[in-house]
C-alpha cells in the first residue's frame, strides 16, 4: 500500500520506517494525528495521565496496520517551548 502524495504533503513516519527498513510489512497506515490533538488539549498536571482503557476500542479491521501520529512536546527545560514529534506504533497479527 505505497501511497503516492503530492510533494507539498510531509512525509509520514510510517513511510520513513519503511525506507529504513523495508522487510516490515505493507499495511494501512491510520493517522491519529487529530486524536492526539484533541487529548493534548485535555488538562492534565505533570503527574496525571490516562490509562488506554479510558479511550475506549479502537480496533481497525486489518491483519496488522500502522498507527501514527503527529505531537507536540514540551521541553523539560522549558515548558512554553514545544516541538513537534511523530509518535508511531506497528500492530501484525
Amino acid at each position: 500500500m505505497a501511497r503516492t502524495v503530492p510533494e507539498e504533503v510531509p512525509v509520514r513516519l510510517y513511510d520513513r520506517v519503511r525506507h529504513a527498513d523495508p522487510t516490515l510489512p505493507d499495511v494501512p497506515v491510520i493517522d491519529a494525528s487529530a486524536i492526539a490533538e484533541q487529548i493534548e488539549k485535555l488538562e492534565t498536571t505533570a503527574d496525571e495521565s490516562y490509562p488506554a482503557a479510558d479511550y475506549g476500542i479502537v480496533a481497525p479491521p486489518f491483519r496488522g496496520f500502522f498507527v501514527e501520529a503527529r505531537t507536540r512536546i514540551a521541553d523539560p527545560g522549558n515548558p512554553r517551548v514545544h516541538q513537534e514529534v511523530d509518535r508511531g506504533m506497528l500492530s501484525t497479527i
